[in-house]
């Protein structure tokens, strides 16, 4: 019993420890291209949004009370030679 519980335990960390780098990876690659994609579009900063946090309130389809909490971070605008303000999360 307990040599099948260690296993599915072994499973699960190596699951979330595999994600977790996946998910590393993903965000470098991401930075990366932006990176080389503002450098080749001539991108300069020209805006700066503060983030946010909303409550919300309601109820649901069930006629329960739901409630729920939003984070936005913040946000830099870049200008690039295309002519497009770009927003990303800094």
């Amino acid at each position: 019993m307990y040599r099948e519980e260690y296993m599915f335990l072994g499973v699960t960390v190596s699951l979330v420890v595999g994600l977790l780098v996946l998910l590393g990876y993903a965000e470098s690659q991401d930075r990366a291209e932006w990176e080389a994609f503002k450098s080749s579009h001539e991108c300069v900063v020209v805006a700066h949004m503060k983030g946010s946090v909303s409550n919300t309130i309601g109820v649901s389809s069930r006629g329960s009370v739901v409630s729920g909490v939003t984070v936005d971070g913040d946000k830099t605008g870049y200008l690039c030679n295309d002519g497009i303000t770009y927003y990303r999360s800094e």
